[in-house]
């Protein structure tokens, strides 16, 4: 006996058939949500005046189980190439800091201002998951 099973994708506000899924972040919370063409191009043109003055930090990145997933968007190797130069410069102002593991925010805020370009202004602390502040 053979089964077939379908599966449809309706829209969340509506219960209309959906056109695509629409994943967004906002206030260190993921958000995925089934829409038609229409809402989702509302979603957008809701969100252009404030996307296009919001400084990007990175992708999205949500696993299949609506979880994020662990990346620091970070090229492979240079999360480690960027913590092993942090490490070397802490150490060389005396700091004693071990070879795994993470930094103590305030040795790594020390090593941001030391290497901040002069006469910018000092930007304001980023999210926790920010690449370089991330496990080694």
């Amino acid at each position: 006996m053979a089964t077939k099973v379908e599966r449809t994708v309706v829209c969340d506000l509506t219960g209309e058939p959906a056109d695509e899924t629409v994943e967004f972040g906002l206030a260190d919370k993921a958000y995925r949500i089934d829409l038609t063409k229409n809402h989702a191009d509302g979603l957008r043109e809701i969100l252009a005046d404030y996307i296009k003055v919001a400084q990007p930090i990175g992708k999205l990145n949500v696993a299949g189980n609506g979880h994020k997933a662990r990346s620091s968007g970070a090229k492979p190797g240079s999360n480690r190439e960027h913590l092993a130069a942090v490490r070397a410069w802490l150490r060389q102002q005396g700091y004693s800091v071990q070879d795994r593991g993470r930094i103590a925010a305030d040795l790594m805020a020390k090593f941001d201002a030391a290497h901040q370009p002069s006469g910018t202004a000092q930007a304001p602390a980023q999210p926790s998951f920010e690449a370089h502040r991330a496990w080694a």
